[in-house]
């Protein structure tokens, strides 16, 4: 599907064992999908589309040692990524390249705890420096990790063709996108990200605040404050602020 405000894709993802079906207002594409297509997704991607944030705990290294111990029983243990874009094209292959258009509602819906132990996997594959490791191992939220891989880009990038036998290991990977076309189905799907997103985290609910800022309530708040102010807030579960967003709610009232 090419739409008519089309830009350059940011990834693509070749799927494996997988299936596809349309559900009006979304088609989900399912299948497997190499680490090594996964890790291009850091480079384009936070976690604004995924409700809450991700952060290491016993979660993330369950599943480090998975990839580390038995990488070939990874797909079944975890319920891996789901990504929703709104611009693709099909290649052959059954290669898909994407855009996330919006990213404040497109991107990782579910499994950003995946998203975010595959990086620091992967990271501590492609570094060697001491120094480098030792910040990669202070980095247990997202948005720190995604400052690590910045600064290594070059070291990860050259990892990344080195045809490493971890880089074939396979995730479950779903794709959700538009079920058609035109602006009414563009829309329809939009309006649907919230609620899968809600619904796909379901398995530990999420606090009101973390609904509230998925919504977009919190944006006139996030434009009036200081930025020096908004920077420290946790707007959202596992965000990296240091002042719970209720109490400045409830200071506001």
């Amino acid at each position: 599907m090419t739409l008519s405000y089309q830009n350059e894709y940011e990834a693509t993802l070749q799927f494996k064992d997988g299936g596809d079906q349309t559900l009006n207002p979304v088609r989900r594409i399912t299948g497997l999908v190499k680490l090594k297509q996964i890790a291009s997704l850091i480079d384009v991607l936070d976690l604004d589309a995924n409700p809450r944030d991700s952060k290491l705990g016993n979660v993330t290294a369950d599943i480090m040692e998975t990839l580390e111990m038995t990488p070939e029983l990874y797909p079944i243990k975890s319920k891996g990524i789901l990504l929703a874009a709104s611009q693709y094209r099909e290649l052959d292959r059954n290669r898909i390249e994407i855009l996330f258009a919006n990213k404040d509602l497109e991107g990782i819906l579910d499994g950003g705890h995946n998203m975010l132990a595959i990086g620091h996997f992967l990271m501590g594959k492609a570094l060697t420096d001491r120094a480098a490791l030792k910040e990669l191992k202070a980095a247990k939220i997202w948005s720190d990790f995604k400052d690590v891989h910045r600064r290594y880009k070059p070291v990860f990038d050259q990892y990344l063709r080195s045809g490493a036998p971890e880089l074939e290991t396979q995730a479950w990977v779903e794709l959700i996108v538009p079920s058609a076309d035109d602006e009414i189905s563009l829309e329809n799907f939009e309006n649907a990200l919230l609620d899968i997103g809600e619904a796909r985290n379901n398995n530990a609910a999420l606090k009101q605040e973390t609904k509230t800022d998925k919504a977009g309530f919190y944006d006139p708040l996030k434009l009036y404050l200081d930025p020096r102010i908004a920077d420290r807030i946790e707007w959202k579960t596992n965000d990296s602020g240091k002042i719970k967003v209720a109490d400045l709610v409830a200071l506001a009232w």
